[in-house]
C-alpha cells in the first residue's frame, strides 16, 4: 500500500538542482514542489504498472516508472543525496487514495487523471526552472524537462482520448 510519506523519491530534474536551488529566493519552495509531484507520478506509476486495465496504460506506467528510477539512479551516480521522506500534498494524497481505491477501467481513469494533473504540475515548475534557475545547471535540467514532461502530457491525452 502506498503511504503519504515516501522514502527516497525524487525527480531528477529537482535533485540535480536541489544543491543550489535553495540559494535562490523561492528555490526551497520550488524544489519541494518538484519532488512531491515526482513523488506521486512515480508512485502512481508503480502502481499503474501493476493494475492498469488497458495494456497501453500499463506499458506507460511501468515506462514513466522506469524513467524515474533511471533519474534517481542518475541522482545517486551524480552524488546527489536524496531526501529521506517525501510529504505528499493533501490534494494529491487524495487523488492517490482514489486512484488505489479504483477498479477495473475506472482505475485508469483515475491513473490517467492523476498522471495528467501531475504532469501539469511538473511542467509548471520546470517551465520556472527553465526561465530562472539559480545556476545555469538548473537552467539546463529545465530545457531537458520541459519537452519531455509535454511529451508525456500528448501521451496521457491520448490514451485519455484512446478510452472512449
Amino acid at each position: 500500500m502506498l503511504h503519504r510519506r515516501t522514502t527516497g523519491i525524487a525527480l531528477a530534474g529537482a535533485a540535480l538542482f536541489a544543491p543550489t536551488l535553495a540559494r535562490a529566493q523561492g528555490a526551497s519552495d520550488l524544489r519541494m514542489q518538484a519532488i512531491t509531484a515526482s513523488t506521486a507520478s512515480l508512485n502512481s506509476a508503480r502502481l499503474g504498472a501493476q493494475r492498469a486495465q488497458n495494456p497501453m496504460v500499463r506499458q506507460f506506467a511501468a515506462l514513466e516508472a522506469e524513467e524515474q528510477m533511471a533519474a534517481m539512479e542518475a541522482m545517486q551516480l551524480a552524488g546527489i543525496t536524496m531526501p529521506a521522506q517525501v510529504s505528499m500534498r493533501d490534494d494529491t494524497a487524495r487523488m492517490m487514495a482514489s486512484v488505489q481505491a479504483a477498479q477495473g477501467t475506472e482505475f485508469d481513469r483515475a491513473f490517467l487523471a492523476m498522471q495528467k494533473a501531475g504532469h501539469e504540475d511538473l511542467l509548471r515548475i520546470h517551465s520556472q526552472v527553465k526561465a530562472s534557475g539559480a545556476t545555469e545547471a538548473e537552467r539546463i535540467i529545465g530545457t531537458m524537462a520541459v519537452p519531455a514532461i509535454k511529451s508525456h502530457l500528448a501521451t496521457i491525452e491520448m490514451l485519455m482520448a484512446a478510452r472512449g
